[in-house]
């Protein structure tokens, strides 16, 4: 299972859940924090053994037919600061009705349609992120469910295409669902920009604001391999995008938070490839220059956060 990793230190804004109903019986669904493991393939209505607490963290209505978002971002929160353990959610029918709601699975074949975890998250210095979870393929991955019911206790309906929460036959029905997000280990130590750009793969992220514009990872990368040494908002822009993975990836950033925004403003002002010059006592590179130098010590290990190369 590929597990998705929260950087440590993040602001957990908010967690969404959505599930696709392909019924619309008009009743009360309640959401629920499963207290014990499981797995998809032999869960059952006996081995599960009603592990959840009876807490309803989030109802909601299941009507109409399509996509319901349910506000999760408290149980999140708990899985990531360690509150309590991540064994998911279950989905259950508050009132014993003869009705039942179906709803799309992580093994149907329309992925578009499986069950997703969406996590907006803000890091020290202020920005935003945000990570979708949902089974992209056939394997489970990082995401797991299943339905189990009563009428049937011993019989496992993991790798359904469905799931259900209600009655049928006077008999109840119940899904689960996890998603395998954790928070990254911390202190995993500062790297300069030429680690970076250099390592597109222990970018935690996709992209990255820098004064205001986002750039892909692969535009950021673009940029810091430039060999541009006149126009100083390249080597401000290096600097930045360093410090911010540096962040990102769970070093303690105390130190440089207040330098990380003041460097972002003047990125605002001053965006890459504007032609900067160093020299002239007008210069905006006189501002520039002494929040690059912090920041340039913070990703070289000299401030609160270790270099990475000392703890390799």
């Amino acid at each position: 299972v590929a597990q998705v990793e929260i950087p440590a230190g993040a602001t957990i804004d908010s967690a969404t859940l959505s599930v696709y109903l392909l019924t619309a019986p008009d009743q009360t669904i309640t959401v629920h924090r499963v207290t014990n493991a499981w797995e998809e393939m032999t869960i059952t209505w006996n081995n599960f053994d009603r592990a959840f607490d009876p807490l309803v963290l989030r109802p909601f209505i299941s009507s109409p037919v399509g996509w319901k978002d349910v506000d999760v971002t408290d149980l999140v929160a708990g899985w990531l600061d360690g509150s309590y353990p991540n064994y998911g959610l279950l989905l259950a029918q508050s009132i014993p009705l003869q009705s039942y709601t179906k709803m799309v699975s992580s093994d149907h074949l329309d992925i578009a349609y499986r069950p997703k975890l969406e996590i907006e998250f803000r890091m020290p210095g202020g920005d935003m992120y945000s990570v979708i979870i949902q089974r992209p393929g056939e394997s489970p991955e990082n995401v797991v469910d299943a339905y189990f019911w009563e009428l049937y206790p011993d019989e496992n309906r993991g790798g359904s295409t469905h799931l259900y929460a209600g009655f049928k036959n006077d008999k109840e029905k119940y899904s689960v669902i996890r998603f395998d997000v954790a928070s990254a280990p911390p202190d995993v130590g500062a790297g300069t920009p030429g680690y970076w750009k250099n390592h597109p793969e222990a970018w935690p992220v996709d992209e990255i604001t820098i004064g205001g514009t986002t750039y892909t990872k692969e535009e950021a990368i673009a940029y810091m391999m430039s060999s541009n040494k006149k126009d100083k908002t390249f080597t401000m822009f290096r600097a930045l995008v360093a410090a911010k993975l540096n962040v990102l990836i769970g070093n303690e950033s105390g130190c440089v938070d207040d330098i990380i925004a003041a460097a972002d403003m003047w990125m605002g002002y001053f965006p890459v490839g504007s032609g900067v010059r160093a020299g002239g006592k007008d210069s905006p590179w006189r501002e520039g220059e002494p929040l690059y130098e912090t920041l340039d010590d913070y990703n070289n290990g000299l401030l609160c956060a270790p270099s990475r190369d000392t703890l390799e």
